[in-house]
């Protein structure tokens, strides 16, 4: 089973949290917390590439 959820602000969608319940789940939600960090959008998360 896999569960995701992103949660955005509405006007700028940048990224304010995330929930991910699946095997090996922590590695997406380290990517998720590298991104609230660093204020970027649901936009740029989807243009990252991800090389494994």
């Amino acid at each position: 089973m896999v569960d995701r959820g992103l949660r955005d602000e509405g006007t700028t969608r940048r990224l304010l949290g995330a929930h991910l319940l699946a095997p090996e789940g922590a590695d997406s939600l380290q990517t998720a917390a590298l991104a609230i960090r660093h204020g970027l959008s649901i936009e740029d998360l989807a243009e990252a590439i991800f090389p494994y």
